[in-house]
């Protein structure tokens, strides 16, 4: 990785800071849709103290809760009903459990599904009504409640798990004959329908290049859509499955490698999404959902708490309750702690101890996000404050490997905000998922270039303060002088501008290197592209006519699959700014200076970033790099970049704070 030297004057005016990071205020993990992220995972990385878990209010509705959203210090609540007029949205104070806006009725539908939050909105879908009254989806701002829009799908009598929003966008279950949605998460616009067999109590759960869809009836298996067109890519038929209602109630659960874990009729699977094959099922008494916390599955296994290993589907042990309880609902997990309930009781069980260090006499279903764990009993809502234990280290996110070259790897995460601060962090891995064979010291630097062995590794980042460890981050996979064909690009995007195309997209290094890249073009010209190791592409006489495009990777071995894909038609008028860059960091080594960052996952292609600064100098400056850095003066300074392109520029990152002392 490069890191170009800037003069002084133009640091100043853009970085001039010591990586001291004052980490900038980051908004605790929200708990957005069902099980919390688009992976379904139901997992928070967050270190608790039972200690810290203090219930603050109660609310009782007039009729059953859904499984409750929380984001933006608010949590989003709605009624269950069957033709029942009255059954309404809230948003409620996380604080106090004070109304801060509502939806009180939808009218006599046949259900009014649970709520899901994201993009500053709050979505929900609602069933069939008896006038007939269509089923819709509705976007509600979460500020203030003001509608933003309500657009129809197809149903028929059938009740949904909370949308999946992901990148700007809201992905449902729906279609009259079974299958999904995607909506523009802005203005309602209909982005595809794809027919599925016809299952409800399910929601997609999405990735970058995928929407993925576990259901059965004549052709059960797990289908897996093209995120951006909705045309399946492919699907992993599952044999063994036995019929048991129209029904799924279970969602995809995507793992940190890229596989999906699902259960049904008593067995726990895992697909191998690469492969297009079941790794392996084991068949017990398995029921409901699973929760997945790194390279460990908690499951409901006949009424009792089971953890199992991810990779092998192997049983790491089990907890039975007390008193021979019957486990059920939904599981949530910490790095310290796994909330199960009874039917009576919800309880913290310690990951170490095996024993439970809390519980409260409310079960129904579960959500933990921004320092609040919500407990739905029916009809009344239970919220108790969850306080991140201050002493101990909470792990870095968002590893990635960003370079690899040689055995010189790259890596890049985003450190912790909350907990003991950091000292150090430590880099570890061995060859198969969640092995230490060695750990690397790398110092108070969220980015690094290392040297490794030839081989194929799975590596994690933890963090260390007064000689604890943290639990460790997301987990990835890098491949190092192997021959082995290339993982696909992610984050492509798209510009056009009169005749003019700009693509760009971001390689990834969970396969071997890259050599080259092969530009898919299909719809008026059909053609493939040769290009070299880049991660941007540029046109200027595209012919008139509707394009497709997709990037694969490629080197010696073989090619990658495909990237999301990106539609547009020429000539073009300006499709829009970029959207914000992704995963921004900024940090000191000595006097040195540097900023990171990814592009835009979605939206168009950016074209430069421009990079500002404030404090104790003001200014800003273009570059095409997504890394840059130099030595600074003494000083405080706030960082941030946008991205640009010819059609405008993107609202910034949020300011990191940085002190050069």
């Amino acid at each position: 990785m490069s890191h170009p030297h800037i003069s002084r004057v133009a640091v100043a005016a853009v970085l001039a800071a010591t990586l001291l990071v004052l980490p900038a205020t980051v908004t605790a993990q929200i708990w957005g849709t069902y099980q919390g992220d688009t992976s379904h995972t139901g997992f928070v990385p967050i270190t608790i103290h039972p200690r810290g878990i203090q219930h603050v209010w109660s609310r009782t509705f007039a009729g059953p809760l859904n499984p409750v959203a929380i984001g933006s210090g608010r949590i989003y609540a709605s009624e269950s009903g069957y033709f029942t007029a009255g059954r309404g949205l809230w948003a409620m104070s996380a604080h106090s459990g004070s109304t801060v806006w509502s939806y009180p009725d939808f009218g006599a539908v046949f259900s009014v599904n649970a709520p899901a939050f994201g993009n500053g909105t709050v979505y929900i879908q609602t069933g069939r009504g008896s006038s007939p009254v269509e089923p819709y989806v509705y976007a509600f701002d979460a500020a203030d409640g003001t509608p933003k829009f309500r657009v129809p799908y197809a149903a028929q009598w059938e009740r949904h798990f909370a949308p999946t929003v992901y990148l700007g966008d809201v992905y449902v279950n729906g279609g009259y004959y079974g299958g999904a949605y995607r909506f523009d998460g802005l203005d309602g616009t209909e982005r595809w329908a794809a027919g599925l067999p016809q299952y409800d109590g399910w929601t997609p759960a999405v990735d970058d290049a995928y929407v993925y869809a576990y259901v059965g009836n004549s052709a059960p298996g797990l289908y897996v859509l093209d995120r951006q067109t909705g045309v399946q890519a492919f699907m992993i038929p599952d044999p063994n499955f036995q019929w048991n209602g129209w029904t799924m109630s279970v969602a995809p659960v995507l793992t940190t490698d890229g596989d999906v874990i699902a259960t049904h009729d008593g067995r726990l699977i895992r697909f191998d999404v690469q492969g297009q094959r079941i790794e392996w099922e084991r068949k017990r008494a398995f029921n409901g959902q699973v929760t997945l916390a790194g390279n460990v599955i908690y499951a409901n296994d006949g009424g009792t708490l089971t953890a199992w290993d991810a990779v092998q589907g192997t049983l790491l042990w089990s907890w039975f309750g007390s008193g021979g309880e019957t486990i059920t609902g939904n599981l949530v997990a910490t790095t310290t702690h796994v909330f199960v309930q009874s039917a009576t009781t919800t309880y913290a069980v310690n990951l170490t101890t095996r024993q439970a260090d809390w519980s409260y006499a409310a079960a129904g279903s579960l959500a933990l996000g921004e320092g609040r764990l919500a407990i739905t009993d029916d009809t009344v809502l239970h919220v108790f404050s969850v306080t991140v234990d201050p002493t101990i280290p909470q792990p870095p996110s968002g590893l990635t490997a960003t370079a690899i070259a040689g055995n010189q790897v790259t890596v890049r995460f985003t450190p912790p905000t909350a907990g003991a601060v950091p000292e150090r962090y430590v880099l570890e891995g061995g060859v198969v998922p969640g092995q230490t064979l060695a750990a690397l010291p790398l110092g108070l630097v969220p980015e690094h270039t290392v040297g490794a062995p030839d081989g194929v590794f799975y590596v994690r980042v933890r963090s260390v303060a007064g000689g604890v460890q943290s639990a460790p981050s997301n987990e990835i996979r890098i491949v190092v002088n192997r021959p082995e064909a290339p993982s696909a690009p992610v984050s492509l995007t798209g510009l056009g501008s009169g005749t003019n195309l700009r693509l760009t997209w971001r390689n990834t290094f969970a396969g071997g290197a890259v050599d080259g890249i092969v530009l898919d073009v299909t719809g008026t010209i059909a053609t493939s592209l040769v290009l070299g190791a880049t991660e941007t592409f540029t046109f200027d006489q595209v012919p008139p006519g509707t394009y497709t495009f997709a990037v694969r990777a490629r080197n010696a071995v073989g090619t990658s699959g495909p990237s999301g894909s990106v539609s547009l038609t020429f000539p073009a008028f300006c499709s829009g700014p970029p959207d914000t860059p992704a995963a921004f960091i900024a940090y000191r080594v000595g006097n040195v200076v540097r900023l990171s960052w990814d592009p835009p996952a979605t939206g168009t292609a950016p074209a430069t970033y421009l990079i500002t600064v404030t404090g104790d100098f003001s200014g800003s400056f273009s570059t095409t790099a997504r890394t840059i850095g130099g030595p600074l003066g003494t000083g405080s300074y706030g960082l941030s970049v946008a991205a640009v392109n010819p059609c405008g520029t993107s609202a910034a990152t949020a300011v990191q704070t940085v002190v050069v002392p």
